[in-house]
């Protein structure tokens, strides 16, 4: 009688190791397979010269460089306007476009030039690379 206990025991703790195992694999089988990673993008910059402007700095591979005449220009990413570069004799006293955030001025301390880089907010995490790299060059 012992005996026959001991087996039904022993056959009820086997039984609920089974139906635990199932149960995780049953959770296993049931989770969607996850998503590869999306590729990155490759940070590449340019430099870029304006020779009427007599400036230098390092933008985003990916933005266009349009309409560019001796006293400003027009980069582009996607045909939307990202960015422009101005440069007077005088200060600019423009207000910046609608959504744009006017990132900086500086004055060449040899010609008098005023430059003014403004960046459209949708890529103003840009800015600290432009500013970074900023300098006036030798004409």
């Amino acid at each position: 009688v012992l005996v026959v206990i001991l087996i039904f025991i022993l056959g009820v703790r086997y039984g609920q190791k089974v139906e635990k195992t199932n149960k995780t694999i049953n959770y296993l089988i049931s989770l969607p397979p996850t998503k590869p990673p999306l590729p990155s993008i490759a940070l590449e910059t340019k430099k870029y010269l304006h020779e009427g402007c007599i400036v230098s700095f390092m933008y985003p591979a990916w933005w266009k460089t349009e309409k560019q005449s001796t006293q400003s220009a027009d980069f582009y990413f996607e045909n939307k306007s990202v960015m422009t570069l101005q440069c007077n004799k005088t200060n600019s006293s423009d207000k910046p476009k609608t959504n744009w955030l006017t990132t900086f001025q500086k004055k060449d301390p040899k010609t008098g030039m005023m430059v003014t880089i403004s960046i459209n907010d949708s890529q103003k995490n840009w800015f600290q690379l432009i500013e970074k790299t900023f300098e006036f060059t030798t004409p």
